[in-house]
């Protein structure tokens, strides 16, 4: 029999398998022993949160970015050069809506109400 015909591989013998990859094993590269996934464990630091509790953590990130939208907004109308009455008076009725949402907390829980419905529905 030719040379490149011959079996290189050889085939596992009655010496058990381990899972070390330093030491030359008589089994081939891609060999799975039944016992492989014995030690394996399942969800083992499985944290789970409450959809209010993100949505209320997430808040802080979200008034983040609107102040720099906010901010970059008013700096650019100001370089367009409008006029400054507008832009105060845009930030005045941001300010009212601001503190009306404040005062009155009926709003604030129908928010968090529909978001507890949005959210799951994606």
């Amino acid at each position: 029999m030719p040379l490149f015909f011959k079996d290189t591989v050889p085939r596992p013998s009655l010496t058990s398998w381990s899972k070390v990859l330093y030491l030359q094993q008589p089994f081939e590269d891609n060999y799975v022993d039944d016992s492989f996934l014995n030690s394996l464990v399942l969800n083992a630091h499985v944290t789970r949160y409450e959809l209010q509790e993100l949505c209320c953590s997430t808040t802080s990130i979200i008034r983040q970015l609107c102040l720099v939208v906010i901010f970059v907004n008013v700096w650019w109308k100001a370089q367009l050069e409008y006029d400054f009455r507008w832009l105060f008076a845009v930030g005045g009725l941001l300010f009212s809506c601001h503190l009306w949402l404040c005062v009155s907390i009926r709003p604030f829980t129908g928010v968090l109400k529909a978001c507890a419905i949005v959210f799951p529905l994606g």
